[in-house]
């Protein structure tokens, strides 16, 4: 964990998620993101893919406090940065705090349909709990389906309890579009409200 902050535009997340479809050897006839972060990726793939995109939130406590923070988060060097994201990781809060609320935005898109292979993908698994809990939710709506897996970045803690299918990069430090300390956070916010509200997902 000793790793320098890698820092992603918008761009770079189009490449590593088309580098990401392309890992993956299965066809999948509908792609779910995790909201809001994996938005760009979700888009990207479903478009490499030529299939639907949903989009699903799971929202844990203690979010509120990095909204709070993102105007301190943006001013800081990035060597700071990486020292509050190890500190972050090994104080454990994300691995104690396992409860999320789960909710499929749209519902309706996947009613009455019979998708045979999700493809679920995240930014980054950390601890595992996110995915684990969305993928759950995904299966309990659609039992038929067979869901994948993929995310840019999967931490090492995450693999005592999930597994997933694909993904670039282990254990990575980063700041990306989504990010809230990212200088491109507000154009991202900006264009993933235009794609909600144009009906993409």
């Amino acid at each position: 964990m000793d790793k320098e902050l890698m820092v992603l535009n918008v761009d770079d997340v189009k490449k590593m998620s088309i580098q990401l479809a392309q890992s993956v050897k299965e066809t999948p006839d509908l792609v779910a993101f995790v909201a809001k972060g994996a938005y760009l990726i979700g888009q990207t793939v479903a478009e490499y893919f030529d299939v639907p995109l949903i989009e699903i939130e799971a929202v844990r406590s203690g979010n509120q406090l990095k909204d709070l923070v993102r105007p301190l988060l943006t001013i800081l060097p990035g060597s700071v940065k990486v020292w509050l994201r190890k500190k972050e990781m090994n104080a454990g809060t994300h691995a104690q705090n396992r409860e999320r609320h789960v909710a499929i935005n749209d519902p309706n898109k996947i009613l009455g349909r019979d998708f045979h292979t999700i493809l679920l993908v995240d930014d980054a698994v950390d601890t595992g709990n996110t995915i684990l809990a969305v993928a759950e939710t995904l299966q309990k709506a659609l039992p038929q389906a067979h869901i994948i897996t993929a995310a840019f970045f999967v931490f090492e803690a995450s693999k005592e309890l999930v597994h997933m299918d694909y993904n670039l990069y282990g254990d990575t430090i980063f700041s990306a579009p989504w990010s809230n300390d990212s200088s491109y956070h507000k154009g991202f916010m900006a264009q993933y409200k235009q794609m909600k509200a144009k009906g993409v997902f």
